[in-house]
């Protein structure tokens, strides 16, 4: 099986106090994909449902197909729009998604994108990676991926968007393009969205509650560059929308007056949920120095042990890679846990920090592109393990039973030093 999703109706993760970060002390199991690792340690928190609302590597389809034959993923641009299935060195598996914009070509493909829906939330996380091909990224219109409001494909009250280098967020009056907490300023490298290695983006967004308050969030990162909008509000007062879907980041505009303009965009290795709390595998020994970094999906989740699928992405059997864990605060374990890619782990004692650098899981520019999985299977051979979707589930009932074991649980907790 080489399908990886649930939807779910996701229970919000629960706003209060700072709890203390993640700390790793064990990584178990078999570092390769088709295999699972089984992460111990404190303060992971809670997550329910474990799984994330989409892991999607898109190795269903078939080369040269339309993305939209999946009903999950509908074409935004029309029944002949859309991506396509390609096996151009996808980041894992066998196959990405691929869409083009040629100066001058008749077959319009400038907004050739799909969704994807899920349960309406009032946080939504939303990761893949992305790289480019072609002339230079300016001065057209890059549009890469976006978190979209109740009934809006595209834009609109609720969007959250990287756009031409930029963030854009739209808490129903009018669109803000804000600059960056941390003097950043407002604008992503050219150079890092027209990357012809695989980099990964990440967009996080978290909704005011109530609506009007100043306490909504945004985070948005373009490799390991990030931009922080917090303390914001990302939801008016008056409106109700929620975050509900999410579009490929594979449109091009404005292109018809730069002559001989090409570009060609691939995205791969879709991760979509309602909180930050997730695993990652990095190239950096510690969260602040973390480099390159790909989601396990997990499968399991209590609050001192995670079972995830191995995710390998690119990379190669005998790799060092360290595991974190992040809560839903955001936070992480300070100091990664080593493991080598493919190989067994387990049994070498605490790695982990103590404290998280209150960080936002940013990866980087991927390894060089080839089409294998980390310890040389095709990807038909290893999907099992981390490939794209399980079945759905269904929504399920006695979410007030959920809420008072969640409630008790954060009782439990103690305080991360403020």
């Amino acid at each position: 099986m080489s399908k990886h999703l649930l939807l779910v109706v996701g229970a919000l993760t629960l706003c209060g106090p700072a709890w203390a970060a993640p700390s790793v002390h064990d990584v178990t199991g078999t570092l390769s994909n088709g295999h699972s690792l089984t992460v111990t340690g404190t303060d992971f928190g809670t997550k329910e449902p474990a799984a994330p609302i989409l892991w999607e590597t898109f190795d269903d389809g078939a080369q040269g197909e339309r993305l939209s034959t999946d009903s999950d993923w509908p074409s935004y641009n029309g029944p002949t729009g859309g991506t396509t299935y390609s096996d151009v060195s996808p980041h894992s598996g066998g196959l990405c998604v691929y869409n083009y914009v040629e100066e001058g070509d008749p077959n319009d493909q400038e907004f050739g994108t799909n969704n994807f829906h899920f349960p309406e939330t009032d946080e939504a996380y939303y990761s893949y990676v992305y790289r480019h091909d072609g002339t230079d990224v300016g001065p057209a219109v890059q549009k890469n991926g976006r978190i979209n409001g109740t009934g809006n494909l595209y834009n609109g009250p609720g969007v959250v968007a990287l756009s031409d280098s930029y963030v854009y967020y739209h808490p129903g009056d009018a669109a803000v393009y804000p600059s960056d907490d941390n003097g950043t300023g407002r604008y992503f490298d050219d150079n890092l969205l027209g990357s012809s290695d695989w980099t990964r983006h990440q967009i996080y967004g978290r909704l005011s509650q109530p609506s009007g308050s100043a306490n909504g969030l945004i985070l948005v990162s373009v490799g390991s560059h990030q931009k922080t909008f917090a303390n914001i509000v990302t939801r008016v007062t008056g409106e109700s929308f929620q975050y509900s879907s999410v579009i490929l980041g594979t449109m091009f505009a404005n292109i018809n007056d730069v002559p001989g303009a090409r570009h060609d965009m691939y995205v791969d290795d879709v991760y979509i949920d309602h909180t930050r709390a997730r695993v990652e595998l990095c190239t950096g020994s510690s969260w602040e120095t973390r480099g390159v970094c790909n989601p396990q999906p997990p499968t399991s989740w209590l609050g001192n042990v995670i079972e995830a699928a191995v995710n390998t992405g690119q990379w190669a059997g005998g790799l060092t890679v360290y595991a974190y864990v992040v809560d839903s605060d955001g936070a992480a374990n300070s100091t990664g846990h080593e493991v080598v890619l493919g190989e067994s782990a387990g049994g070498s004692g605490g790695t982990g920090g103590a404290g998280g650098a209150g960080g936002y899981g940013t990866g980087g520019a991927g390894a060089a592109a080839g089409g294998t999985t980390g310890n040389g299977e095709t990807a038909d051979a290893a999907d099992s393990g981390c490939g794209c979707r399980l079945e759905r589930r269904a929504p399920t009932s006695g979410s007030g039973a959920w809420w008072l074991i969640t409630l008790m649980l954060a009782a439990a907790r103690r305080r991360r030093p403020s």
